[in-house]
């Protein structure tokens, strides 16, 4: 067995590697899309419509499109 710059031993990189792959498995099974099928950043997205809005109107105001 070769040695690794952190000396992992065989046994612990197998179950690392185990675990990486329930993880990743997991992952794909995200219970927010699946279950309820909505877009899940609704919070994201609402502060993203309302700065960009913001940003409209003062870049509206720095043309003098509005006083």
């Amino acid at each position: 067995m070769r040695r690794s710059l952190l000396f992992v031993n065989r046994v612990t990189y197998e179950l690392g590697a185990l675990l990486m792959a329930e993880i990743a498995k997991n992952q794909l099974k995200s219970d927010s899309v699946m279950k309820t099928g909505k877009f899940p950043y609704t919070f994201r997205a609402a502060w993203f419509l309302g700065l960009l809005a913001i940003n409209f109107l003062v870049a509206a105001y720095y043309f003098h499109i509005i006083e």
